[in-house]
């Protein structure tokens, strides 16, 4: 990618100035829009910095309340400053029935901010759970203790100890709404059943006299 010179003069939220080395131009992501702009490349302490102009020709749309940045069909998860990686470990001690599912208790070993939802993706390594035990991959929230699922595929009971690492909580990047066309609701058998009665009563009468039976029968 080649720099190119640019006359153009940034200043900062607080005011201050940031020198300005120059223009490039980029191709980049978001969700699975791609998106090519020519971007100002400055001493500025973000990686990136979206301006209005990105998000006015692509249809942006930051929704604070959930956290979100919209963008086609899909919600692009904002996240804090903060490293969010945990890890998601058992918070006491449970033993797990011969060729069964549980719900267990588990926690995070460090913490995070209440009510994230993030993406437990599991270990499933024997040197780590041990043989035999496989946890779900699954969305979880930031809460003092979370229900995980486990499953132990052995024909004997398995004691998990506290503090076993069951996996790592990840951040979302985005959610992806798929949008499907309406179907007509199933015509109900009754209702075709009442058509044909309706049709048989009709037999041999005028046509006037078909709309009185009709017009009582909608009533």
């Amino acid at each position: 990618m080649k720099l190119l010179p640019t006359k153009w003069n940034l200043r900062t939220a607080t005011g201050q100035s940031a020198t300005v080395k120059g223009e490039i131009d980029v191709n980049f992501g978001m969700g699975s829009q791609a998106i090519q702009h020519r971007c100002l490349v400055a001493d500025i302490e973000d990686k990136i910095i979206l301006g209005m102009d990105v998000m006015s020709r692509y249809g942006l749309q930051v929704d604070l309340k959930h956290g979100v940045v919209k963008i086609n069909n899909e919600e692009l998860v904002l996240h804090q400053r903060e490293d969010i990686h945990a890890r998601v470990v058992v918070a006491e001690n449970t033993i797990l029935g011969e060729r069964s599912e549980t719900l267990l208790e588990a926690c995070m070993d460090k913490d995070l901010p209440k009510g994230n939802v993030t993406m437990l993706e599991p270990m499933n390594d024997d040197r780590d759970v041990g043989r035999g035990i496989v946890v779900a991959k699954s969305l979880i929230q930031c809460q003092k203790t979370m229900p995980v699922r486990v499953m132990n595929l052995n024909y004997y009971p398995v004691t998990l100890q506290k503090g076993t690492v069951l996996g790592w909580c990840c951040p979302i990047s985005a959610i992806v709404h798929k949008i499907e066309a309406e179907k007509d609701p199933p015509s109900s058998p009754l209702t075709k059943k009442l058509l044909n009665v309706i049709d048989t009563a009709c037999k041999g009468l005028k046509g006037d006299e078909q709309r009185q039976v009709k017009d009582l029968i909608n009533r």
